[in-house]
Order: C-alpha cells, then sequence, then structure tokens
C-alpha cells in the first residue's frame, strides 16, 4: 500500500519497475495533481486506486483507466 498524503503533486510518473508489487494506491488532499497516468494502471499486482478530496481531473483520469482496464476498483471520496 502506498499513501500519498497532503503534497503539493502536480505531475507523477510511476510505471511498473517503481512498484512492482503495489497492491493499493491512496491518494489524499492532492488537490494539484493533474492527472493519474495510465502507467500507474500497468501494474500488475494494482487492486485499488483511492482517491480522497483529490482535483477533479485526477478523479476524471482515474475514472477513464478504470474503464480500460477493469482488474482494478477506484473509489473516489470528495466533497461533490
Amino acid at each position: 500500500k502506498l499513501l500519498i498524503d497532503k503534497i503539493d503533486l502536480v505531475h507523477w510518473r510511476a510505471t511498473t519497475r517503481h512498484f512492482p508489487s503495489l497492491q493499493c494506491l491512496v491518494l489524499k488532499s492532492s488537490e494539484l495533481l493533474e492527472e493519474i497516468l495510465f502507467g500507474v494502471a500497468e501494474i500488475p499486482s494494482l487492486q485499488v486506486i483511492e482517491l480522497h478530496y483529490c482535483s477533479k481531473s485526477s478523479e476524471i483520469s482515474a475514472r477513464e483507466i478504470q474503464e480500460q482496464i477493469e482488474a482494478f476498483d477506484v473509489v473516489i471520496h470528495s466533497d461533490e
């Protein structure tokens, strides 16, 4: 599990070689994050992406990835 919480992250580039056994990615209060890149979805062990109060654009990219690769869940918590 990788938790990224309250960070001013705008661009994040992660690939399978960075996190080869990641099962759960949790992003909290990352309002500046522009998107979740498709490379994250290529991590073979990934089962869940959770977004807690992140940017709308990162929520959209997470849902787009889930539509293309249905092998994992996307959980979104937001004010809206």
